[in-house]
């Protein structure tokens, strides 16, 4: 079945819209006859809202889930495409990752990892490299080196490799009073702070690798982002490879999404509709309301909304959110990344990577596979949300041969940012945002309670941060179900 997400650029069938995908769900909705008030309404089918309709859906509540999209997944779906899978958003995963590797294990698809990387083939074995207009290349192990020494430079803010802010990094502001300090600093004014100790090419390389991270400009983003980034990651530049850039599943995103969604209707509790955007929620006291765009009304005793961040304020509620949720909700995280698959004749490119600083739009470049035609599947990023807004091939083609060279056969992409129910990729952060409003988009609001990677505790962004967020927020609502149970009945005498 094909989505309404996602773009196809084939040189012999030029630019289509919508791409095939197994996220698509059909029928589009399983609803039961009648009114009814359910346990909980669940908004959104990404991994937050999958994980949190499952669980409760086990253990025998009447759950909802609604969807804005025609699919599940939210800002994660593999199209697959002449036989080869193309991850249209998050991507890798990693079994330091605790929650989406107890999903992997869940179900038995441990086997299903692979390797994005792979340095065998001979040619094309090295690093390209486009920096301030000029030419080069290097060994991957020089890549790795430079990046290294950078990142290691920019990080070490305490003479302990960043460990004396970040020590627990699945609780950031474990050491508050320094988290704040480093959370109001940018990374451009680090990088300000750093530049005489680096050469001008790991000055280009940190500079472009901060903006890889953030998918946005350096002043931007906070310091203390970074930082939990880095701790994340071991305290290692090559860390942020191994959990974030290496390691994928061979039946995709929407291999392992489709497991928890098909084991959540399996019983029989979890109902649900697609393509049924929510345009208001309203808390009633002893159950909320929500409307789709449609019209339709749904009613529940709770609430759990996995609406994205930079999304949340497009949503009316009744009562009006507390003031630190809708502050934050009007600034947002800052990432506009995009991301944007190649695929390019022959093996050449396999075992090759690019950096480019400034950029045509793309600003790292990965070989990341073999199609079934022998070519190869180049994965490209950059911090530029004009790149895919225009939806330029000759542009987006660009950005991949301003740094090699390359006959393009394939560009399969969708652009997040003016995507309405994402407005933007992984959250980042910027300067003082976490100090000021984490605390707030955690918070359950009346019977309504949030779960989103962007808001996460630990892997924040990442698709483990959502599945964090899922579990927490079902065993949230699980627990105040069992609190209205046992409530007392008042006498009427």
């Amino acid at each position: 079945m094909t989505t309404q997400d996602g773009c196809h650029y084939h040189i012999n069938e030029g630019l289509t819209h919508g791409v095939p995908s197994r996220a698509k769900i059909y029928p589009a909705e399983r609803l039961a006859q009648g009114q009814q008030t359910l346990d909980t309404i669940v908004i959104g089918a990404g991994y937050a809202g999958l994980i949190a309709a499952r669980n409760l859906a086990l253990q025998g509540k009447r759950v909802v889930l609604l969807e804005a999209r025609d699919r599940i997944g939210g800002r994660t779906f593999t199209s697959d495409i002449d036989g080869y899978g193309y991850e249209m958003g998050g991507n890798w995963i990693h079994w330091g990752q605790p929650h989406v590797y107890a999903e992997v294990s869940r179900y038995s698809m441990a086997n299903e990892l692979v390797s994005s990387q792979d340095y065998t083939y001979e040619e094309g074995n090295y690093c390209s490299t486009m920096i301030h207009g000029v030419g080069g290349r290097l060994t991957h192990q020089e890549e790795e080196h430079i990046g290294e020494t950078a990142m290691s430079i920019f990080c070490n803010v305490d003479g302990q490799d960043g460990r004396g802010v970040v020590p627990f990094p699945h609780n950031a502001t474990h050491n508050a009073e320094a988290f704040a300090t480093w959370d109001k600093v940018s990374c451009q004014d680090r990088l300000d702070q750093i530049k005489d100790k680096l050469s001008p090419l790991q000055l280009a390389f940190l500079t472009s690798t901060l903006m890889h991270i953030s998918g946005a400009n350096n002043e931007d983003v906070s310091v203390a982002e970074l930082l939990r980034w880095w701790a994340l990651c071991d305290y290692r530049n090559s860390g942020i490879t191994d959990y974030g850039l290496l390691y994928k599943l061979k039946c995709g995103q929407t291999g392992l999404a489709k497991a928890i969604f098909n084991e959540g209707v399996l019983l029989g509790n979890l109902q649900y509709k697609f393509s049924a955007p929510v345009v208001t929620i309203r808390d009633e006291g002893a159950s909320v309301e929500v409307t789709t765009r449609g019209g339709q009304q749904f009613r529940a005793k709770t609430v759990i909304s996995t609406i994205p961040l930079n999304v949340l304020s497009s949503i009316q509620f009744t009562p009006p959110l507390p003031t630190g949720k809708v502050l934050a909700a009007r600034q947002g995280h800052v990432n506009k990344a995009t991301k944007t698959h190649f695929e390019v004749e022959g093996t050449a490119m396999r075992s090759w990577s690019g950096v480019a600083y400034p950029s045509k739009g793309q600003m790292y470049l990965y070989g990341d596979g073999l199609t079934p035609a022998g070519n190869t599947h180049i994965i490209a990023f950059g911090p530029d949300p004009e790149l895919l807004a225009g939806k330029d091939v000759e542009k987006i083609k660009g950005a991949l041969t301003h740094v090699k060279d390359a006959e393009v056969k394939r560009i399969v992409f969708h652009d997040w940012n003016q995507d309405e129910f994402s407005q933007g990729t992984w959250a980042v952060y910027p300067p003082n945002f976490a100090t000021k409003y984490l605390d707030d988009l955690q918070k359950p609001v009346g019977r309504i309670h949030f779960a989103s990677a962007d808001w996460a505790e630990g892997w924040r962004g990442f698709i483990d941060g959502a599945i964090e967020q899922g579990v927490r927020a079902s065993l949230a609502v699980s627990k105040e179900l069992a609190s209205h149970r046992a409530a007392p009945k008042r006498s009427h005498l």
